[in-house]
């Protein structure tokens, strides 16, 4: 079930079998991916789409002719199916109870469609804590999710999942590329996708700030003026928070209006943090409450009905500083010729002697054992989380297929689609407003992914800059200044006065809270790191908010009263 909404974003494309009983619909938007074009918006169908066909092969034949967020369901016999696109940008949400399973794009739509009582899920939550990237499940042990690209087939024996849709099929596999005519075809594609995506709203409110928010603000001021497209920054009392002087010089260039926010530190309440929509997970309460409020009374002041936002642009267009481009280049090679010059690029990136990198780099060339995050980049234990529950969320191996080694894929490009299976982009951490406008994300556009998946890492950080190919793809259409900047915003001391601020409220609930007691917060620890004597440091600090945070997701759920 979906919520209707105000902003009328979402379609419905009726499907239909005229040669057999099979029926279905599509909910979101469907765009052909042969031409990146909306594909029967107004229409609110799509006959293009053969119901048999998309069955015969387990959806493969949507995601190979259309891209979009979207779900689709559909009915044959006693068999039921689901599948999610393979961005996973729309929640969905599933539950059985009394032998019927009730799936929905909201929880507190879930939770009027059921009566059943939830229990928090003490594992999922310290994973989540831990890691931080893990939202491939709820916290709530009753609730599961459909996850990104999943195609489900629900019947009297059972369900069965399988995935039509695999990044490792586009992955590029160690041939290299013309970086001059990459970065021509990457700027075309994220022009022609985001401009799609932009078409059918009327008005658009941009959230910028740094280079990923940047190049989307180029693409959309090609058909965009300043009577439907708007920019919103946030700025914080610190150097590192501030990065006004590249956003003004980015919407200057392209002439659109510029709204800037001042986020400052205040006094919390639970009741104003309990305020936000029920969640399946916590959102970020503390950080952006004030900010959401305001974003929603400028939506409603001003008419926006979408809001785009450069969210994902650091994973896909690979902003990560590390050696993957050396190794992914002398992985399949045997006369790596050009390897001294990525790994001068890879030093360059981390601000580390050449040959400092090269033991890693050559060790990964023979490395062969299945890729995992967690294995590659170490998590040690955490001394604030309970000692026996991170005897139990200790990661293992990570075992999404689309994890699944392959021999000729380097290293790289296992990093590059990790957060793709994890649950990162899911709508519902996008925003706290019950009923906001339509999220975009243009960097989760499935033909951006798929051409960015089959570029070489090494390419993708020419120069020795992260997102180098990017920033080559968008020169004299972003401001230099913006292309050359090196540096990323950061809320540390944002944190800091937050934490120093509201010292006593964190203290008072955390120590005696629902995680603490649940034992997934280490009291004594706790205690000790919030005696008056100790000062905490920037790690402790973010530590702190995000236990609040999730402290207080976990009392709106004992408060809704039907809780065990």
């Amino acid at each position: 079930m979906t919520r209707k909404s105000k902003h009328d974003y979402y379609r419905h494309y009726h499907l239909s079998d005229p040669s057999g009983p099979a029926k279905g619909v599509i909910l979101g938007r469907l765009f052909s991916k042969c031409q990146n074009s909306e594909e029967n918006a107004s229409k609110e169908e799509a006959p293009l789409i053969s119901l048999s066909r998309l069955l015969e092969t387990e959806g493969k034949s949507l995601t190979d002719n259309y891209w979009g967020n979207y779900i689709a369901f559909i009915s044959r016999g006693s068999n039921n199916y689901v599948q999610l696109d393979p961005m996973g940008t729309f929640p969905c949400f599933m539950t059985r109870s009394s032998n019927v399973t009730t799936i929905s794009s909201t929880i507190p739509d879930l939770l009027t469609a059921t009566e059943r009582p939830y229990s928090i899920n003490c594992l999922v939550i310290g994973r989540y804590l831990r890691y931080g990237l893990e939202r491939s499940q709820t916290g709530l042990s009753e609730i599961g999710k459909v996850l990104p690209g999943q195609f489900l087939k629900f019947s009297p024996f059972g369900v069965t999942i399988s995935y039509p849709w695999t990044p490792l099929d586009y992955c590029n596999r160690g041939e290299d590329i013309d970086p001059s005519r990459a970065s021509v075809t990457l700027r075309q594609l994220l022009c022609s996708t985001t401009q799609a995506l932009a078409a059918p709203h009327k008005k658009i409110l941009l959230k910028i700030g740094g280079l990923d928010s940047s190049l989307l603000l180029s693409c959309l001021s090609h058909t965009r003026s300043a009577d439907d497209l708007s920019a919103i920054t946030i700025y914080q009392d610190c150097p590192m928070g501030d990065e006004r002087r590249f956003v003004r010089e980015a919407t200057g260039k392209v002439s659109i209006p510029l709204l800037e926010y001042p986020e400052t530190a205040s006094r919390l309440d639970e009741d104003q943090l309990s305020a936000a929509p029920l969640t399946a997970l916590p959102l970020y309460y503390a950080q952006h409450g004030q900010f959401e409020k305001r974003l929603t009374e400028i939506i409603e002041e001003e008419n926006f009905d979408a809001i785009f936002t450069g969210h994902a642009g650091d994973e896909i267009l690979y902003a990560a500083a590390t050696s993957y481009g050396a190794m992914d280049y002398l992985y399949n090679r045997l006369f790596p010729i050009k390897l001294f010059s990525f790994m001068m690029e890879a030093a360059r990136m981390q601000n580390r002697s050449v040959w400092s990198l090269f033991p890693e780099i050559l060790r990964s060339r023979f490395n062969k054992q299945p890729w995992s995050f967690y294995a590659q980049h170490g998590h040690g234990k955490s001394r604030l989380l309970d000692p026996d529950l991170q005897d139990q969320i200790r990661p293992g191996k990570d075992t999404h297929p689309w994890l699944t080694r392959e021999a000729s894929i380097p290293p790289g490009k296992y990093y590059h689609l990790f957060p793709l299976t994890k649950g990162l982009y899911a709508l519902e951490f996008m925003g706290h407003a019950e009923d906001p406008p339509p999220v975009i994300m243009p960097y989760l556009s499935q033909p951006f992914v798929e051409y960015c998946l089959s570029l070489p890492s090494w390419r993708l950080t020419s120069d020795g800059m992260d997102r180098g190919l990017a920033r080559l793809a968008f020169k004299n259409f972003v401001p230099d200044n913006i292309l050359k900047r090196r540096s990323k915003f950061s809320s540390a001391y944002y944190l800091r006065t937050l934490v120093e601020l509201n010292f006593d409220f964190i203290r008072d609930t955390l120590m005696d809270g629902l995680l603490v007691q649940n034992r997934i917060i280490h009291r004594q620890s706790l205690e000790q790191l919030l005696s008056k004597e100790q000062d905490t440091d920037t790690r402790d600090q973010a530590w702190l908010i995000n236990f609040l945070n999730t402290e207080i997701w976990a009392r709106k759920w004992e408060n809704m009263g039907r809780f065990r």
